[in-house]
């Protein structure tokens, strides 16, 4: 019996051993990246703050992401009611319709939340920002 209802008839083992040959194969990518580009990132952002842009990375870093969250949202939404709701051979169900519009309210009300979170918390940031 199927355990994850795939059409292509996989079974939850199937799949989970598909996943591990992935992972496998591409071990020495996810290392390089996991591993080389944090290390650039952080050492960038340490000369960075050396320099005094301390505002400039703290704020921006809440723009970015505060717009991941809105764009996640946004395009959740038109997915669900573009894409998906208009597509003549309908290739995905009511359900899944349903689920994608519903996860694009929760990232958008996060965001929202996200930034009546900053909106309270302004000042304490500035007070951390200073030199």
């Amino acid at each position: 019996k199927l355990i994850t209802g795939d059409p292509d008839g996989d079974s939850a083992k199937g799949m989970f051993l598909k996943l591990m040959q992935d992972l496998f194969i591409c071990r020495n990518h996810i290392f390089g990246f996991g591993f080389f580009v944090a290390l650039f990132v952080a050492f960038f952002y340490s000369w960075l703050m050396t320099m005094g842009l301390i505002t400039l990375l703290v704020w921006s870093c809440i723009i970015a992401t505060e717009g991941l969250l809105m764009s996640l949202g946004a395009y959740m939404y038109y997915t669900s009611q573009q894409v998906w709701a208009l597509e003549d051979p309908a290739t995905h169900t009511d359900d899944e319709i349903k689920q994608m519009l519903y996860c694009g309210y929760f990232f958008m009300t996060l965001a929202f939340l996200f930034i009546c979170f900053i909106i309270c918390i302004i000042s304490k940031i500035q007070l951390a920002c200073k030199p």
